[in-house]
Protein backbone atom coordinates (compact mmCIF):
# COMPACT_ATOMS: atom_id res chain seq x y z
CA UNK A 1 0.00 0.00 0.00
CA UNK A 2 1.37 3.17 -0.74
CA UNK A 3 2.59 5.93 1.29
CA UNK A 4 -0.47 8.88 -0.25
CA UNK A 5 -3.10 5.88 0.12
CA UNK A 6 -2.27 5.41 3.84
CA UNK A 7 -2.38 8.94 4.64
CA UNK A 8 -5.77 9.42 2.84
CA UNK A 9 -7.52 6.11 4.86
CA UNK A 10 -6.52 7.96 8.14
CA UNK A 11 -7.61 10.91 6.55
CA UNK A 12 -11.02 9.42 6.31
CA UNK A 13 -10.87 7.94 9.04
CA UNK A 14 -10.23 10.83 11.42
CA UNK A 15 -13.40 12.62 9.51
CA UNK A 16 -15.57 9.22 10.17
CA UNK A 17 -14.65 9.47 13.57
CA UNK A 18 -15.08 13.29 13.85
CA UNK A 19 -18.63 12.54 12.36
CA UNK A 20 -19.86 10.06 14.50
CA UNK A 21 -19.32 11.96 17.56
CA UNK A 22 -20.82 15.14 16.31
CA UNK A 23 -23.67 12.66 15.90
CA UNK A 24 -24.09 11.88 18.89
CA UNK A 25 -23.25 15.03 20.64
CA UNK A 26 -25.86 15.94 18.60
CA UNK A 27 -28.33 13.46 19.91
CA UNK A 28 -27.81 13.29 23.35
CA UNK A 29 -28.41 17.86 22.71
CA UNK A 30 -32.18 16.87 21.05
CA UNK A 31 -32.93 14.53 23.55
CA UNK A 32 -32.05 16.80 26.33
CA UNK A 33 -34.23 19.20 24.87
CA UNK A 34 -37.17 16.86 24.67
CA UNK A 35 -40.00 18.86 26.42
CA UNK A 36 -41.33 17.52 29.97
CA UNK A 37 -44.74 18.15 29.26
CA UNK A 38 -47.11 18.17 26.51
CA UNK A 39 -49.69 21.20 25.66
CA UNK A 40 -53.05 20.60 26.43
CA UNK A 41 -56.14 22.98 24.40
CA UNK A 42 -59.33 23.27 26.29
CA UNK A 43 -62.02 25.48 24.38
CA UNK A 44 -64.96 26.42 27.27
CA UNK A 45 -67.52 28.69 26.25
CA UNK A 46 -65.42 29.88 23.47
CA UNK A 47 -62.45 30.56 25.76
CA UNK A 48 -59.20 28.64 24.13
CA UNK A 49 -57.26 27.70 27.28
CA UNK A 50 -53.74 26.52 26.55
CA UNK A 51 -51.59 24.80 29.55
CA UNK A 52 -49.18 22.44 30.21
CA UNK A 53 -49.27 19.29 31.18
CA UNK A 54 -46.50 17.20 32.88
CA UNK A 55 -48.54 14.41 34.43
CA UNK A 56 -47.03 14.81 37.82
CA UNK A 57 -47.67 17.02 40.97
CA UNK A 58 -47.21 20.28 38.93
CA UNK A 59 -50.68 19.53 37.15
CA UNK A 60 -52.76 20.01 40.41
CA UNK A 61 -51.71 23.82 40.76
CA UNK A 62 -51.57 24.34 36.99
CA UNK A 63 -55.59 22.88 36.97
CA UNK A 64 -56.53 25.10 40.00
CA UNK A 65 -55.11 28.11 37.89
CA UNK A 66 -56.45 27.42 34.63
CA UNK A 67 -59.98 26.80 36.61
CA UNK A 68 -59.79 30.23 38.55
CA UNK A 69 -59.81 31.88 35.23
CA UNK A 70 -62.90 34.19 33.97
CA UNK A 71 -63.61 32.92 30.46
CA UNK A 72 -66.69 35.78 30.55
CA UNK A 73 -63.56 37.84 30.65
CA UNK A 74 -60.48 36.27 29.53
CA UNK A 75 -61.00 34.95 25.22
CA UNK A 76 -57.69 32.93 25.08
CA UNK A 77 -54.80 31.85 27.34
CA UNK A 78 -51.10 30.85 26.43
CA UNK A 79 -48.28 30.61 27.78
CA UNK A 80 -44.23 30.96 28.12
CA UNK A 81 -41.77 28.08 29.97
CA UNK A 82 -38.49 28.48 31.04
CA UNK A 83 -36.57 26.29 33.57
CA UNK A 84 -33.56 27.55 35.72
CA UNK A 85 -31.09 26.63 38.27
CA UNK A 86 -33.66 23.53 39.73
CA UNK A 87 -36.83 25.69 39.20
CA UNK A 88 -39.82 25.45 36.52
CA UNK A 89 -41.57 28.69 35.71
CA UNK A 90 -44.60 29.12 33.62
CA UNK A 91 -45.99 32.34 32.81
CA UNK A 92 -49.64 32.89 31.72
CA UNK A 93 -50.47 35.23 29.10
CA UNK A 94 -54.57 35.84 29.52
CA UNK A 95 -56.14 37.58 26.34
CA UNK A 96 -58.75 39.84 25.90
CA UNK A 97 -59.26 39.38 21.87
CA UNK A 98 -55.76 39.82 20.36
CA UNK A 99 -55.03 41.75 23.52
CA UNK A 100 -53.03 40.69 26.73
CA UNK A 101 -54.53 42.06 29.97
CA UNK A 102 -53.14 40.28 32.19
CA UNK A 103 -50.24 37.50 33.32
CA UNK A 104 -49.89 35.07 36.23
CA UNK A 105 -47.10 32.73 36.73
CA UNK A 106 -46.53 29.51 38.95
CA UNK A 107 -43.02 28.21 40.06
CA UNK A 108 -41.97 25.09 40.80
CA UNK A 109 -39.08 23.52 42.57
CA UNK A 110 -37.67 20.12 41.99
CA UNK A 111 -39.78 18.28 44.13
CA UNK A 112 -42.81 19.63 41.92
CA UNK A 113 -44.06 21.95 45.41
CA UNK A 114 -45.36 25.57 44.00
CA UNK A 115 -43.24 28.39 46.02
CA UNK A 116 -43.42 31.60 45.98
CA UNK A 117 -41.50 34.70 44.29
CA UNK A 118 -40.12 36.42 47.70
CA UNK A 119 -38.29 32.70 48.39
CA UNK A 120 -35.69 32.87 45.43
CA UNK A 121 -35.43 36.82 45.99
CA UNK A 122 -35.90 38.74 49.18
CA UNK A 123 -39.12 40.99 48.53
CA UNK A 124 -37.79 44.07 49.88
CA UNK A 125 -34.66 44.34 47.82
CA UNK A 126 -36.47 42.78 44.79
CA UNK A 127 -39.35 46.57 45.20
CA UNK A 128 -36.63 48.82 46.32
CA UNK A 129 -34.60 48.00 42.45
CA UNK A 130 -38.37 48.41 40.80
CA UNK A 131 -38.65 51.78 41.95
CA UNK A 132 -34.96 52.19 41.07
CA UNK A 133 -35.40 51.21 37.35
CA UNK A 134 -38.88 52.78 37.29
CA UNK A 135 -37.23 56.03 38.50
CA UNK A 136 -34.29 55.83 35.74
CA UNK A 137 -36.52 54.71 32.82
CA UNK A 138 -38.89 57.23 33.50
CA UNK A 139 -42.31 55.69 33.87
CA UNK A 140 -45.27 56.76 35.13
CA UNK A 141 -45.44 54.47 38.13
CA UNK A 142 -45.49 55.90 42.03
CA UNK A 143 -44.40 53.98 44.74
CA UNK A 144 -48.08 53.27 45.41
CA UNK A 145 -48.41 51.55 42.19
CA UNK A 146 -45.71 49.29 42.45
CA UNK A 147 -46.55 48.01 46.07
CA UNK A 148 -50.06 47.14 45.07
CA UNK A 149 -49.66 45.82 41.85
CA UNK A 150 -50.35 42.12 40.81
CA UNK A 151 -46.99 41.02 39.82
CA UNK A 152 -46.36 37.93 37.61
CA UNK A 153 -42.65 36.86 37.46
CA UNK A 154 -40.73 35.09 33.99
CA UNK A 155 -37.15 34.19 35.36
CA UNK A 156 -34.55 34.71 31.96
CA UNK A 157 -31.22 32.98 32.03
CA UNK A 158 -29.20 36.76 33.21
CA UNK A 159 -32.21 38.97 33.87
CA UNK A 160 -36.08 38.65 35.82
CA UNK A 161 -39.00 40.08 33.97
CA UNK A 162 -41.70 41.56 36.09
CA UNK A 163 -45.60 42.42 34.75
CA UNK A 164 -47.14 44.59 36.67
CA UNK A 165 -51.13 44.55 36.49
CA UNK A 166 -54.09 46.02 38.75
CA UNK A 167 -52.85 48.66 39.83
CA UNK A 168 -54.27 51.18 38.22
CA UNK A 169 -58.38 52.20 37.34
CA UNK A 170 -56.73 52.54 33.61
CA UNK A 171 -56.19 48.18 33.72
CA UNK A 172 -52.10 48.82 32.46
CA UNK A 173 -49.74 46.79 32.26
CA UNK A 174 -45.73 47.41 32.94
CA UNK A 175 -42.83 45.38 32.14
CA UNK A 176 -40.10 45.89 34.74
CA UNK A 177 -36.57 43.66 33.31
CA UNK A 178 -34.04 43.62 36.21
CA UNK A 179 -30.48 42.07 35.36
CA UNK A 180 -29.82 39.30 38.24
CA UNK A 181 -26.64 41.60 39.30
CA UNK A 182 -29.04 44.16 40.38
CA UNK A 183 -30.50 41.28 43.16
CA UNK A 184 -26.57 39.79 43.81
CA UNK A 185 -26.80 38.79 47.50
CA UNK A 186 -30.17 38.79 47.76
CA UNK A 187 -30.71 35.88 45.38
CA UNK A 188 -31.20 32.48 46.49
CA UNK A 189 -30.25 30.67 42.65
CA UNK A 190 -27.93 30.16 40.50
CA UNK A 191 -27.60 32.51 37.57
CA UNK A 192 -25.51 33.43 34.46
CA UNK A 193 -23.94 36.40 34.90
CA UNK A 194 -24.09 39.25 32.18
CA UNK A 195 -20.67 41.11 32.54
CA UNK A 196 -21.23 43.43 30.14
CA UNK A 197 -24.11 44.78 32.53
CA UNK A 198 -23.45 47.88 34.40
CA UNK A 199 -25.42 48.67 37.81
CA UNK A 200 -27.78 51.42 38.09
CA UNK A 201 -27.30 54.27 39.84
CA UNK A 202 -28.60 54.82 43.37
CA UNK A 203 -30.68 58.22 43.96
CA UNK A 204 -29.73 60.66 46.56
CA UNK A 205 -32.52 61.86 48.20
CA UNK A 206 -31.72 65.60 47.79
CA UNK A 207 -31.36 64.39 43.62
CA UNK A 208 -34.84 63.44 42.94
CA UNK A 209 -37.02 65.84 40.90
CA UNK A 210 -39.77 67.99 43.66
CA UNK A 211 -43.27 66.79 42.15
CA UNK A 212 -44.92 69.59 40.35
CA UNK A 213 -48.52 69.49 39.76
CA UNK A 214 -50.05 70.40 36.21
CA UNK A 215 -51.87 73.17 38.52
CA UNK A 216 -49.53 75.38 39.90
CA UNK A 217 -50.13 76.78 43.17
CA UNK A 218 -50.99 80.50 43.23
CA UNK A 219 -51.23 83.26 45.72
CA UNK A 220 -54.75 82.63 47.30
CA UNK A 221 -56.92 85.22 49.27
CA UNK A 222 -57.98 82.78 51.55
CA UNK A 223 -55.15 80.37 51.49
CA UNK A 224 -57.81 77.58 50.71
CA UNK A 225 -56.60 74.66 48.93
CA UNK A 226 -58.94 74.25 46.07
CA UNK A 227 -59.41 70.23 45.34
CA UNK A 228 -62.12 68.65 42.89
CA UNK A 229 -64.19 65.65 44.20
CA UNK A 230 -65.48 64.24 40.84
CA UNK A 231 -67.91 61.33 40.87
CA UNK A 232 -68.17 58.80 37.97
CA UNK A 233 -70.85 56.09 36.63
CA UNK A 234 -73.77 57.96 38.17
CA UNK A 235 -76.47 58.61 39.18
CA UNK A 236 -77.78 56.62 41.68
CA UNK A 237 -79.51 56.49 45.07
CA UNK A 238 -76.21 56.52 46.55
CA UNK A 239 -75.48 60.35 44.44
CA UNK A 240 -78.30 61.53 46.69
CA UNK A 241 -76.32 60.58 50.03
CA UNK A 242 -73.26 62.75 48.52
CA UNK A 243 -74.77 65.44 47.63
CA UNK A 244 -76.27 65.48 51.32
CA UNK A 245 -72.95 65.25 52.91
CA UNK A 246 -71.41 68.17 50.46
CA UNK A 247 -74.24 70.45 51.34
CA UNK A 248 -73.56 70.63 54.91
CA UNK A 249 -70.07 71.91 53.85
CA UNK A 250 -71.11 74.49 50.63
CA UNK A 251 -68.76 71.89 48.61
CA UNK A 252 -68.91 71.83 44.82
CA UNK A 253 -68.07 68.83 42.90
CA UNK A 254 -68.71 67.30 39.37
CA UNK A 255 -70.60 64.30 38.73
CA UNK A 256 -69.31 62.47 35.29
CA UNK A 257 -72.77 60.52 34.26
CA UNK A 258 -73.69 57.65 31.96
CA UNK A 259 -76.23 57.23 30.09
CA UNK A 260 -77.63 53.80 30.76
CA UNK A 261 -78.16 55.60 34.58
CA UNK A 262 -79.58 58.58 33.74
CA UNK A 263 -82.06 56.72 32.26
CA UNK A 264 -83.22 54.95 35.38
CA UNK A 265 -82.69 57.97 37.38
CA UNK A 266 -83.98 60.98 35.97
CA UNK A 267 -85.04 62.61 39.03
CA UNK A 268 -81.44 62.40 40.31
CA UNK A 269 -80.16 63.99 37.40
CA UNK A 270 -82.62 67.04 37.99
CA UNK A 271 -81.57 66.88 41.63
CA UNK A 272 -77.99 67.15 40.70
CA UNK A 273 -78.52 70.08 38.36
CA UNK A 274 -81.09 72.10 40.82
CA UNK A 275 -78.56 71.81 43.40
CA UNK A 276 -75.94 73.64 41.29
CA UNK A 277 -73.39 70.80 40.74
CA UNK A 278 -71.46 70.20 37.70
CA UNK A 279 -72.39 67.69 35.27
CA UNK A 280 -70.13 65.63 32.82
CA UNK A 281 -69.99 63.38 30.30
CA UNK A 282 -68.99 59.70 30.89
CA UNK A 283 -70.97 58.47 27.30
CA UNK A 284 -74.43 56.71 26.68
CA UNK A 285 -72.94 53.13 27.49
CA UNK A 286 -69.60 53.23 29.51
CA UNK A 287 -67.73 52.27 26.51
CA UNK A 288 -64.27 51.75 25.89
CA UNK A 289 -64.12 54.54 23.19
CA UNK A 290 -60.41 53.18 21.87
CA UNK A 291 -61.92 50.21 20.41
CA UNK A 292 -64.76 52.31 18.30
CA UNK A 293 -64.11 54.30 15.29
CA UNK A 294 -63.93 58.25 15.97
CA UNK A 295 -67.61 58.32 14.42
CA UNK A 296 -68.77 55.78 16.47
CA UNK A 297 -67.21 57.09 20.13
CA UNK A 298 -68.56 61.07 18.95
CA UNK A 299 -72.18 59.25 18.77
CA UNK A 300 -71.73 57.57 22.01
CA UNK A 301 -70.95 61.14 23.83
CA UNK A 302 -73.85 63.26 21.51
CA UNK A 303 -76.67 60.25 22.64
CA UNK A 304 -75.54 60.95 26.58
CA UNK A 305 -75.31 64.95 25.53
CA UNK A 306 -79.10 65.12 24.10
CA UNK A 307 -80.30 62.28 26.87
CA UNK A 308 -79.18 64.92 29.70
CA UNK A 309 -80.53 68.14 27.80
CA UNK A 310 -83.65 66.52 27.28
CA UNK A 311 -84.14 66.25 31.14
CA UNK A 312 -82.02 69.36 32.52
CA UNK A 313 -81.97 71.96 29.16
CA UNK A 314 -78.30 71.72 29.35
CA UNK A 315 -75.39 70.28 28.38
CA UNK A 316 -72.32 68.75 29.79
CA UNK A 317 -69.39 70.76 28.82
CA UNK A 318 -66.35 68.13 30.08
CA UNK A 319 -65.64 64.67 29.25
CA UNK A 320 -64.27 61.80 31.43
CA UNK A 321 -63.53 59.08 28.94
CA UNK A 322 -64.80 55.27 30.39
CA UNK A 323 -61.56 53.36 31.92
CA UNK A 324 -59.51 56.72 31.18
CA UNK A 325 -58.94 55.09 27.63
CA UNK A 326 -57.90 58.16 25.47
CA UNK A 327 -55.73 57.77 22.54
CA UNK A 328 -54.70 60.41 20.29
CA UNK A 329 -57.17 59.54 17.95
CA UNK A 330 -60.30 59.78 19.92
CA UNK A 331 -58.67 62.55 21.61
CA UNK A 332 -58.82 64.50 18.03
CA UNK A 333 -62.32 63.50 17.83
CA UNK A 334 -63.98 64.82 20.90
CA UNK A 335 -64.83 68.50 21.12
CA UNK A 336 -64.76 68.22 24.68
CA UNK A 337 -62.42 69.09 27.30
CA UNK A 338 -60.97 65.54 28.80
CA UNK A 339 -61.23 65.37 31.94
CA UNK A 340 -58.61 62.69 34.10
CA UNK A 341 -57.71 62.64 37.41
CA UNK A 342 -54.45 62.99 40.01
CA UNK A 343 -55.83 60.99 42.82
CA UNK A 344 -57.06 57.25 42.93
CA UNK A 345 -58.28 55.88 45.81
CA UNK A 346 -59.45 52.87 43.58
CA UNK A 347 -62.96 52.98 45.74
CA UNK A 348 -64.14 50.75 43.02
CA UNK A 349 -62.02 47.55 43.43
CA UNK A 350 -60.98 47.95 47.70
CA UNK A 351 -64.87 48.69 48.24
CA UNK A 352 -63.56 49.83 51.76
CA UNK A 353 -64.16 52.84 53.74
CA UNK A 354 -60.70 53.15 55.68
CA UNK A 355 -58.78 52.66 52.91
CA UNK A 356 -59.87 54.99 50.77
CA UNK A 357 -59.79 57.67 53.31
CA UNK A 358 -56.23 56.81 53.82
CA UNK A 359 -55.17 57.47 50.76
CA UNK A 360 -56.77 60.52 50.04
CA UNK A 361 -55.44 61.93 53.23
CA UNK A 362 -52.28 60.38 52.71
CA UNK A 363 -52.14 61.87 48.57
CA UNK A 364 -54.22 64.53 48.83
CA UNK A 365 -52.64 68.59 47.78
CA UNK A 366 -53.69 71.72 46.55
CA UNK A 367 -55.49 71.65 42.55
CA UNK A 368 -55.71 67.89 42.53
CA UNK A 369 -58.65 66.17 40.79
CA UNK A 370 -59.85 63.59 43.02
CA UNK A 371 -62.05 59.84 41.45
CA UNK A 372 -64.71 58.21 43.06
CA UNK A 373 -67.39 56.45 42.12
CA UNK A 374 -71.08 57.34 43.84
CA UNK A 375 -71.93 53.45 43.13
CA UNK A 376 -70.74 51.85 46.78
CA UNK A 377 -71.59 52.44 50.04
CA UNK A 378 -68.18 52.56 51.41
CA UNK A 379 -67.78 55.62 49.57
CA UNK A 380 -70.31 57.51 50.39
CA UNK A 381 -68.91 56.97 54.54
CA UNK A 382 -65.34 57.87 53.19
CA UNK A 383 -67.00 61.33 51.90
CA UNK A 384 -68.92 61.93 54.94
CA UNK A 385 -65.87 61.39 57.19
CA UNK A 386 -63.38 63.07 55.01
CA UNK A 387 -65.39 66.38 54.56
CA UNK A 388 -64.69 67.32 58.23
CA UNK A 389 -61.32 66.68 58.38
CA UNK A 390 -60.31 68.45 54.85
CA UNK A 391 -62.04 71.63 55.45
CA UNK A 392 -60.57 71.31 59.41
CA UNK A 393 -57.28 71.23 56.99
CA UNK A 394 -58.12 74.30 54.61
CA UNK A 395 -59.31 72.69 52.13
CA UNK A 396 -62.40 73.82 49.52
CA UNK A 397 -63.84 71.19 47.22
CA UNK A 398 -65.06 72.89 43.89
CA UNK A 399 -66.11 71.91 40.96
CA UNK A 400 -63.50 70.78 37.93
CA UNK A 401 -64.53 73.97 35.97
CA UNK A 402 -63.89 76.43 39.45
CA UNK A 403 -60.96 74.45 40.09
CA UNK A 404 -58.90 75.76 36.84
CA UNK A 405 -60.84 78.74 36.46
CA UNK A 406 -58.99 79.84 40.00
CA UNK A 407 -55.39 78.77 38.37
CA UNK A 408 -56.21 80.86 35.16
CA UNK A 409 -56.21 77.71 33.07
CA UNK A 410 -58.53 77.69 30.47
CA UNK A 411 -60.80 74.45 29.59
CA UNK A 412 -59.84 73.82 25.90
CA UNK A 413 -61.05 71.38 22.95
CA UNK A 414 -58.90 68.17 22.43
CA UNK A 415 -56.84 68.61 25.85
CA UNK A 416 -56.47 66.27 28.36
CA UNK A 417 -56.56 68.14 31.80
CA UNK A 418 -54.78 66.08 34.86
CA UNK A 419 -51.70 66.31 37.09
CA UNK A 420 -49.11 65.15 35.61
Amino acid sequence: MSRSTKSIIYFLSIVISLFCLVTINLYLHVSSLKLDYENKELVLMGTELNYPYYNDDKDIFIQSFINEIDIDVISRVDYLINKFDEYTNILFRLYDNDYIVDYGNLIFNEDNNLIEPDFLIENDALVDKMKLYSYHQGLDLTDSNISVAKKSYYFNESDLDIYLTKYDYLDSITKITLNYKELNGNITFSFKEDKTYKLMEEIEEDELVPFVPIIPPVEKENNKKKVAFTFDDGPTSYTLEIMDALDEFDAGATFFLVGYNVKRNPGILSEIHKRGYEIANHTIDHSRLTTFTCEKSRAKLQENSDLIFSIIGERPKLFRPPYGAIDDRILECIDDPVIMWSVDPRDWESRNTEEVIFHILENLKDGDVVLFHDLYPSTVDAIKILLPILYDDDFELVTVSELFESKNIPLESHNIYRRQ
